[in-house]
């Protein structure tokens, strides 16, 4: 997890790992330059809870950058990623790790998600292609994987590089366009995360969700469409940009 200026959010993130049923494994936390009191509050959780070890970032360096000083720090052979905004269900940690140990061509496995606003309250949910077929064929248009659901093998990571760290935004939509190869993606059908939806969209999101899909096209031999994906996903969030603001 990368935590910069979590607000009141970042203790159910928080605890909704550390109340997982699966007990074994470590949880790694970059405090990425935060100003406000992140700082203070993990220093609280890791005092209590010997799993879990804090980084600290001086200055603000990104998600990217904070991820792969992470992945790079742990010990175990799956990584699993968090978000400090996102809530996982007690058993999600335990059903992605036997899946994993029993599929041992699964690489990236990610699972299906509850939407939920500010209040906690459930406002949808969201389901994602299952089988690694369906997700690569969909992907100029898709982002396979909600990015806080995801456990993966630390062999993907290190096949890969881990995340671009010139990607400020989509970096998890890059690093699944490089990785297509080097093994099978897969997502549970159990909505194992409560995911919560932005209120607003950023330009910065508008942008480097464009250009990740402009170079993934671009990286397999399709330039020409990568501008029809760009520009498809520009006119898709402004399209909703303008019904948020409505």
């Amino acid at each position: 997890m990368s935590v910069f200026n979590s607000g009141t959010l970042l203790k159910e993130a928080v605890q909704s790992i550390q109340n997982q049923s699966l007990k074994d494994f470590e949880f790694l936390i970059v405090n990425d330059g935060s100003t406000d009191e992140t700082r203070e509050s993990l220093k609280c959780f890791s005092e209590d809870d010997d799993r879990i070890q804090i980084f600290d970032n001086k200055k603000n360096k990104g998600l990217a950058a904070s991820l792969n000083m992470a992945w790079k720090q742990a010990s175990g052979d799956f990584i699993a990623r968090m978000d400090a905004d996102d809530i996982s269900e007690p058993e999600r940690l335990e059903k992605q790790y036997v899946f994993l140990k029993k599929k041992q061509d699964v690489c990236v496995l990610g699972t299906n998600a509850s939407l939920i606003n500010r209040k906690n309250e459930t406002i949808g949910k969201s389901i994602r292609r299952e089988s690694h077929e369906s997700l690569v064929r969909h992907m100029p248009t898709e982002n396979p994987f909600f990015h806080s659901s995801v456990m993966m093998r630390k062999e993907f990571l290190l096949a890969t590089g881990g995340y671009d760290e010139k990607f400020r935004r989509s970096q998890d939509y890059d690093l699944w366009s490089r990785g297509t190869s080097i093994g099978k993606y897969h997502n549970l059908q159990d909505c194992l995360l409560r995911y919560r939806v932005a209120e607003k969209i950023s330009w910065s999101t508008i942008y480097w969700g464009s250009y990740s899909k402009f170079c993934h096209a671009q990286r397999h031999g399709n330039t020409c469409l990568g501008y029809w994906y760009a520009s498809r996903f520009i006119v898709g969030c402004l399209v909703a940009k303008l019904k948020l603001l409505s």
